[in-house]
């Protein structure tokens, strides 16, 4: 099992692979595995094992997207192509000789990274928008459950309501808490997760949106900048194009999240269905906050801690 908290690793190895294959002109297995991953352990002080385990968890991912795209296809067209991508795989082995006799593959095989990116920053974006950022702790093999409820508001709530169990969000509080690098913040999320506990959710929810903010605006350029939206994107785009793809999507979901959290919103008018910060932070809600409210926050600030 591998989380979205072990990314960093697994786009580590991706990078380095590509720059062996560019450099030797190849995969050649027997000589690039060991040295991705005894450079990954060394680089995050993890043993192999574990790097090869995560690494394996993201690729059995882009291997399953890949398979499901050829069982959508019509059956006379299906093993053909399944014909063609295990043969591309074997071409793709320079270790083997197959290469010598039959070239190249018939397409460039395509990087794990840009597979899982493409198969589902849709569904991330949908989730977002009702209200749930990437879950730093979410087996990445269970996206596709995640996938399957991602365009019914009820589904998701339901999901990561079973997702989050009281020991998980304890388990969490030291990876956020640490997080933090403001003290009053941190005294702050200290004394806000205590009335978490205490079920005090509408004073919760109005102190989480503040530290949320503020860890955010941590990542900007300029400190008088308030834009929190703008933040997000900017390192959602950056992230993609420094080829970071799964760092980008973990951007693009608090940039479609804080669209919702931070949308501009005109007093004269009712007040949004969701948790939104203006009527929070400037006394206006007439909302009582509920558990799963304080969870989506607390769920946000959880991915945004694995970005540093």
């Amino acid at each position: 099992m591998a989380t979205f908290k072990d990314r960093d690793v697994f786009e580590f190895c991706e990078k380095l692979f590509e720059q062996l294959k560019k450099q030797d002109n190849g995969y050649f297995p027997h000589r690039h595995d060991k040295q991705v991953f005894d450079k990954a352990a060394e680089h995050f002080s993890m043993n192999v094992d574990e790097v090869d385990r995560i690494y394996g968890s993201y690729t059995k991912l882009a291997a399953k997207v890949e398979m499901m795209k050829i069982n959508r296809l019509p059956k006379v067209k299906r093993q053909d192509a399944m014909m063609r991508k295990i043969q591309d795989i074997m071409l793709n082995n320079k270790d083997l000789p197959f290469y010598k006799m039959e070239g190249d593959p018939s397409e460039p095989i395509i990087p794990a990274t840009d597979i899982i990116e493409e198969e589902f920053k849709d569904c991330i974006a949908e989730i977002a928008q009702s209200g749930w950022t990437i879950p730093l702790t979410i087996d990445v093999e269970r996206l596709d459950e995640l996938r399957a409820c991602s365009s019914n508001h009820t589904d998701i709530d339901a999901f990561f309501s079973a997702f989050y169990s009281d020991d998980v969000l304890d388990g969490l509080y030291d990876t956020i808490y640490n997080s933090i690098d403001n003290l009053g913040q941190k005294k702050r999320f200290e004394e806000c997760y205590i009335i978490f506990k205490q079920g005090l959710y509408s004073s919760c929810l109005t102190t989480l949106t503040t530290i949320l903010e503020g860890a955010i605006s941590t990542f900007g350029d300029d400190p008088k900048d308030v834009r929190i939206k703008r933040i997000c994107n900017f390192h959602a785009e950056e992230e993609r194009n420094n080829g970071n793809k799964i760092k980008s999507l973990c951007w693009q979901s608090m940039y479609e999240y804080t669209k919702l959290l931070f949308e501009k919103s005109d007093f004269s008018k009712a007040e949004p269905d969701e948790a939104n910060r203006h009527w929070l932070v400037h006394g206006r809600t007439s909302q009582i906050g509920d558990k799963l409210d304080c969870i989506r926050l607390i769920n946000a600030l959880t991915t945004l801690s694995n970005l540093k």
